[in-house]
């Protein structure tokens, strides 16, 4: 079952903001930290990410976030069509403008 909770009453997101000011890229920002926060993409292309506030203690928590917020779960709710927007009880289907990913998303009887 997929909860839905505001961000500041998570345990994770409170040990995220102990973490702020803690990467001070003026004194780390070097040749190492470039090659540790890169990461593979398609077609050859690498996203590097070592000129944002992270490491490795940050990355951590911020998985910890995600489990606790349950995000997987909840894009997979998108990708399939669930409601998801609970201030309106309501379904989110713009994500089907780019193509569906999920199971197919029958809304009134149709097969959007």
């Amino acid at each position: 079952m997929i909860n839905w909770n505001n961000l500041d009453s998570l345990n994770s997101y409170k040990k995220m903001l102990s973490l702020k000011g803690q990467v001070r890229l003026s004194e780390c920002l070097d040749a190492a930290r470039v090659a540790h926060y890169s990461t593979p993409m398609a077609a050859g292309l690498v996203y590097n990410y070592a000129a944002k506030q992270v490491n490795d203690p940050i990355l951590t928590v911020l998985q910890e976030l995600s489990h606790e917020q349950q995000l997987v779960e909840k894009y997979r709710a998108l990708l399939d069509g669930e409601t998801i927007n609970t201030g309106e009880n309501r379904k989110v289907l713009h994500q089907l403008a780019r193509g569906q990913l999920g199971k197919d998303v029958v809304f009134e009887g149709k097969n959007l």
